[in-house]
């Protein structure tokens, strides 16, 4: 996916499929971003003959020793809106609430992270909690990372030199000595949930800058119905609601609140037709979801409380949406 072909646009890639061994890297599901011919961000890793980690814990999915042992469900969401937003959904179920569970963006540089103020962290392991967000620049961009859920996350950070590719699990760092560096993502942002769960779902936005950008665009979790994670993104013009299903696929109503006018993602809809409700009134008639599970309305001038509901003949306005909570 990428915004032109010239060396100013941006180009993001999203890693999925059959894993074949080999030269095949672990790194499914992960995403690549290059910016001004630039990478952002890639996967970690070094690759030499009996010294390869892209199948250790160094990819930006989730981080375990080995993911397909210690879970039973691994899923994720990207979406990407161009020019510049990157939101990723991520279902996680492990087999113990004690598995390490990470949301892992790789750097070239050392990032920075927001836990009220900016900070830069040393080299080697350190831990921010509470925190909310980070920032890693290349001589081309920055990489912005905010994180909506899980509302209580701790950031882990690991890099620098004697830490480049480091796997906690053994204690061991695969440095410059170990082979080739593939992109040289020397420096790694790890978001884990601060509470041990078996179940957890991540909700994280990035946003492509460039360096002299002092914040992510505002974004903001939305009120939601209790199968319902969803983003609102104020900060970009349009502005944006992204919705996703707490539990996957074949949803077949949605109630949520958007408090500004917006362009409506709803995803992991089951196939059909849907009207759209503002409050209580009826604004859209037949709305497509797509096979792949895709809705998408554009309510330009219209902030309030939303409903989709499949569409009926004959059916009566639904009630207003009440209890909704940030989720």
């Amino acid at each position: 996916m990428r915004t032109g072909w010239s060396l100013n646009d941006t180009l993001v890639a999203f890693k999925a499929g059959t894993h074949y061994g080999y030269h095949s890297h672990s790194t499914h599901n992960g995403f690549f971003i290059w910016h001004k011919g630039n990478i952002l961000s890639a996967e970690g890793g070094m690759y030499q003959s009996g010294c390869q980690t892209f199948d250790n814990p160094v990819k930006n999915m989730t981080a375990w020793d080995n993911p397909l042992l210690k879970t039973s469900l691994v899923e994720r969401e990207f979406v990407y809106i161009k020019p510049s937003c990157i939101i990723t959904y991520d279902r996680i179920k492990a087999v113990s609430p004690s598995c390490i569970k990470s949301y892992t963006v790789h750097s070239i540089g050392r990032p920075s992270v927001f836990d009220g103020s900016w900070e830069t962290p040393p080299t080697g392991i350190t831990d921010y909690l509470p925190a909310s967000g980070a920032r890693m620049d290349t001589q081309a961009g920055r990489l912005f990372l905010k994180t909506i859920f899980p509302e209580n996350v701790k950031y882990h950070v690991i890099g620098g030199a004697g830490y480049e590719n480091y796997i906690e699990s053994t204690a061991t760092n695969y440095g410059p000595d170990c082979g080739v560096q593939d992109y040289n993502m020397l420096w790694r942002v790890e978001v884990r949930p601060a509470d041990s769960q078996a179940e957890c779902n991540f909700l994280n936005f990035l946003e492509i800058t460039e360096t002299a950008a002092d914040e992510i665009a505002d974004s903001t979790a939305t009120a939601c119905s209790s199968n319902v994670h969803g983003i609102t993104i104020t900060g970009s013009a349009p502005a944006y609601v992204v919705l996703f299903s707490t539990g996957g696929n074949n949803v077949e109503s949605l109630s949520y609140y958007s408090p500004v006018s917006a362009k409506h993602l709803a995803f992991n809809m089951a196939e059909g037709s849907y009207d759209i409700y503002l409050d209580n009134e009826k604004l859209f008639s037949e709305v497509s979801a797509s096979s792949e599970g895709c809705l998408a309305f554009d309510a330009a001038g219209t902030s309030g409380y939303y409903r989709i509901l499949p569409t009926q003949s004959n059916s009566r306005p639904p009630a207003p949406p009440v209890n909704l909570e940030i989720r």
